[in-house]
């Protein structure tokens, strides 16, 4: 299996390794042949009875995945050969200074309706900027969100990024086939209380607001997790080039 680990090089991706008790990543299984599944867990640990991913043969499949850390890193486990692609998007600590807070399920982007900020289907490479910190009811001082983006009525297969306003990401949230509705969640902070969409193909896109990560009020005890939310800048370098099914990366 070739895997292929974005944005968990240099000085930020040894940062976050010094304080990291879980991470979320973006896992996308690129199928080659039989259908299968993928699961990432802590190094040093049995393989859980669990799957992060399910694909079909043939197929590309992301989703966010949260995993713990084990003494040698992060581990990735298939039942059948193929790539891989892991994209580091956050960390949390149990010290960080955000909380999550679960919002009551909100859309906030449906390019099918006329009362949408952006109506019709988005041109490949459009990016469409969502201000949702100024939206009623979200935390102050929201520093990440967390949303379900939908493709619907693609053109050709491709994906989509989540990202902050004023940053660059290359990196996939969603990846979809042609003409049809596929959705995954997605994690990303906020430039300017603003986040990005952007469809690297002609598609209608959704974007569903679930919870948000802010610093608690002062005086209020939240019943929360406690969390911090770093980015990570995108590297296409790898540490693997083939092997066994399961790999591990301490994400140095």
């Amino acid at each position: 299996m070739k895997v292929a680990v974005l944005g968990a090089s240099g000085r930020a991706g040894s940062e976050i390794t010094k304080e990291l008790a879980a991470r979320g990543h973006t896992v996308t299984a690129i199928a080659r042949g039989a259908p299968g599944f993928l699961t990432a867990h802590p190094c040093g640990a049995p393989a859980p009875g669990t799957s992060s991913v399910n694909f079909a043969g043939d197929a590309v499949v992301a989703n966010t995945v949260a995993s713990g850390i084990g003494p040698g890193g992060l581990c990735l486990t298939a039942s059948t050969d193929l790539d891989v692609v892991v994209d580091v998007t956050g960390a949390l600590t149990p010290d960080g200074p955000l909380s999550y807070v679960a919002l009551h399920p909100t859309r906030v982007l449906d390019t099918r309706l006329d009362t949408s900020p952006y109506t019709h289907r988005v041109a490949g490479g459009q990016v469409l900027s969502l201000n949702l910190q100024g939206l009623p009811g979200m935390p102050a001082r929201t520093g990440a969100v967390m949303v379900n983006v939908t493709a619907v009525g693609a053109d050709a297969p491709g994906f989509v990024t989540v990202f902050p306003c004023g940053a660059e990401a290359d990196t996939s949230s969603l990846n979809f086939p042609a003409g049809r509705a596929v959705g995954a969640l997605a994690l990303s902070t906020l430039g300017g209380g603003a986040l990005c969409v952007r469809s690297n193909t002609r598609a209608h896109l959704i974007v569903d607001l679930l919870g948000a990560w802010a610093p608690p009020p002062v005086g209020t005890p939240w019943m929360s997790i406690r969390s911090l939310i770093a980015t990570v800048g995108p590297s296409s370098s790898s540490p693997y080039r083939g092997g066994s099914k399961t790999c591990t990366n301490a994400f140095a």
